[in-house]
């Protein structure tokens, strides 16, 4: 693997670069996410809500630990490379939090916003297990797989959630 760090200079040259590349966002993103997950576990009212965020925050610790061992496989230190598309979901999900002081509403946009992460993080590790499949990193695509069947599995917690907070909040 290449060591590719962030810069709008550096320019990506083979897929090995570009692997290097979208791994060290997803790194990056994950991280993100996690932080994001125990601040909304804190406002989080609804029990069921809380409870899947806190199975998603221990399964993004272990997503994490997958990633960096997906690095030490390719003989390199694992390397964040800043995801701003994870800041922007982030920082997105901030805002509208801060404009909404109903609990149940509250919870239909923790849920939601939840769930549009998910769908993003299945695209990134499915490009990311194309890449490996191609260059035949059986261990690689394994922990990628891994990492993305419980992401599907969390971002369908997270539509019945919405469903039930949504009728919740329609009744209210």
């Amino acid at each position: 693997m290449v060591n590719v760090q962030e810069s709008s200079k550096t320019k990506i040259n083979s897929a090995d670069q570009k692997f290097a590349m979208e791994l060290g966002r997803g790194y990056d993103a994950e991280q993100q996410y996690l932080q994001a997950l125990r601040e909304c576990e804190q406002q989080a009212n609804n029990q069921q809500l809380k409870s899947i965020l806190q199975m998603h925050s221990q399964q993004t610790q272990e997503q994490i630990k997958n990633l960096k061992q997906i690095f030490q496989t390719m003989g390199q230190k694992p390397q964040p490379i800043p995801c701003q598309s994870a800041r922007a979901l982030v920082e997105e999900g901030k805002q509208i939090l801060q404009q909404i002081n109903n609990p149940v509403l509250k919870d239909c946009a923790i849920a939601s916003g939840q769930a549009k992460v998910e769908a993003i993080e299945i695209a990134s590790y499915n490009g990311l297990i194309i890449a490996a499949q191609q260059k035949g990193q059986k261990d690689v695509v394994n922990l990628l797989m891994k990492n993305k069947l419980e992401e599907e599995k969390t971002a369908a917690a997270y539509g019945l959630c919405l469903l039930e907070l949504s009728k919740q909040a329609v009744s209210a």
